[in-house]
Parts: C-alpha cells; structure tokens; sequence
C-alpha cells in the first residue's frame, strides 16, 4: 500500500521522517537527549540505497532483538534481514516487488517501514508483536537528483613503456610487366677515312729540323651523327725513307672532336718518314639530347 507522500529526495540519500508508533517509545530531556523507554523497539534513522545491487535498507534504532528473529517490511514487502549485529543495526535487502505493489526504488513516494522484534524458539522464528516489540517509520524516497558538476581533470598519467618491434611483414606479389618501350633509333655507323702524306719530318732534339714532327687525321660522323669512339691505324704502304716498314711514327693523341674523331701520330725517329699512309675510325650513331 502506497502513503501519501510527504517529500521526495535522491534514491540513494538518507531519509529521516516522523515515525509513529502505538505507545511513546522514547522521550527526550532538556538536553535534546534521546531516552527509551524500557525495551521499546525504536527506529531512529532509515537509510535507502537503491543504487546497490542488492538495494539495501540500513535501519538505525534500539531493541531489535537478533537477526534470525526480527521481521521487516517495506510497503508491505517482507525485507530479508542481511544482519543485525548490535540489536540496533538492521540491514536488510528490498525484493522485487509482486505486479500489484509499487517498486519503492522505482516509483517516488512515501512507504511504510515496519521493524518487529520476534521470538526464537528451537530452530523455529514466531512473532507475538505487542506494543514494545513493533517500531514503524515513513520513508520518503524520491527520483534520481540532476546530475553532478563534472569533477577536475585529473593528472597525465606516466608514459607507458615502448611497444615490442612488429613481425616483419610478408613479400609483396610482383608487379605486371612493363609494356614494351617504343623502338630506339638506329643511328650505328662506322665511318673511316685514309690519309696519305708524302712526308713526315724527324723531331730528333739533337739535330736541327722542322718544328712539325705531327700527322693529324680525321674521320666525320655524317648526318649530325655523334662519335661515341674511334681510333686509327698504319696504313700497309706506309714506309720509312729507306724502304722498312714504317716504326717510328706513334700514336701522340686519339680523342673526339666535334662531329669527328681526330688521331694524331708523331715522328720519332731521327729522319724524315714517307710517303705515309693512315686510316682513322669513328664509330657514329645517332644521339637523343
């Protein structure tokens, strides 16, 4: 049976209200001090902590007899006693209720509180209630209060330790294949160029001479084609001036000049040398700046 309420507060905050019970239980002195009367079971504090999983009731008062013995109901739900371990501390725990009650810790109301002393007899419980063994209180139980203010930022935590390396990941698949690159431009060339001189003067230091002792020739790379090397060499008619094959003309240089490359011999010996025959190379293709 549901009371007439009387105030709502949090759910979960202590409820203190005017209890009433059939006789006077207890009197106060001019020090506000509280005085009970004899044995008379006495609720002084009621509090209601719907917020626990076991939805606890936690009565406060005097004269409660003992655990196996005492009997507690809230809206006319019997509570079951957890403990009582000074005969004046009750925890008990609120059930679900049948369909036809309301749920205290649901539905914001004023409920009846009952705690009755019993008897113990053997391993059997039986209530004889009188006047001194019953105490009843109202308990205001409300909704759910607004939200708190959010509390301070609390401080950084220390840096975690560093994590183990990874396992190496697996092989890539290979790519497709390229497509063909498009056909290059066939610029190969050899070219070659025979020289002939009648003479070719000594550079002997210990006879006086002619200060050009050189034969410089040349092979051209046709149609803007580049020399990429070259060389040259003794034609077979070449002589010295005495009719031997011809020993003392050296190569000085072999190098590319421009379009062309360019060999230069040189006259060792201590005499003229000629007629002279030589032939220059160039290998020539074509190049793509």
């Amino acid at each position: 049976m549901k009371r007439p309420a009387v105030s709502l507060i949090s759910q979960t905050t202590i409820m203190v209200a005017v209890f009433a019970i059939t006789a006077p239980p207890a009197l106060g002195n001019d020090q506000g001090e509280l005085r009970i009367r004899g044995n008379q079971a006495v609720i002084i504090s009621v509090m209601v902590d719907c917020a626990a999983d076991s939805r606890l009731v936690t009565i406060h008062g005097r004269n409660f007899g003992t655990a196996a013995a005492a009997h507690v109901t809230l809206n006319l739900m019997t509570l079951d006693v957890v403990s009582l371990p000074n005969n004046a501390l009750v925890v008990a725990t609120i059930p679900v209720p049948a369909p036809e009650l309301d749920d205290p810790c649901v539905i914001p109301g004023t409920y009846l509180l009952t705690a009755m002393r019993g008897k113990v007899k053997g391993r059997h419980r039986w209530l004889r209630p009188s006047k001194k063994d019953l105490a009843t209180f109202d308990v205001a139980i409300g909704a759910g209060g607004l939200p708190g203010l959010p509390g301070a930022d609390g401080a950084n935590g220390a840096d975690g330790t560093n994590g183990t390396n990874g396992v190496p990941g697996t092989n890539g698949t290979n790519g497709a294949p390229g497509t063909n690159g498009i056909d290059g431009v066939s610029g190969y060339e050899v070219a070659q160029n025979t020289v002939r001189s009648i003479s070719v003067e000594h550079a002997n230091a210990n006879f006086p001479g002619p200060s050009d002792p050189f034969l410089t020739a040349s092979a051209s790379c046709p149609g803007g084609k580049k020399p990429l090397g070259g060389g040259g060499s003794r034609g077979a008619d070449s002589l010295d001036g005495i009719g031997n094959a011809l020993q003392l003309l050296e190569f000085e240089t072999s190098r590319p000049d421009g379009d062309a490359w360019v060999v230069k011999w040189r006259n060792n010996g201590q005499s003229n040398v000629g007629p002279v025959e030589v032939i220059v190379y160039a290998v020539c293709a074509t190049v793509l700046l």
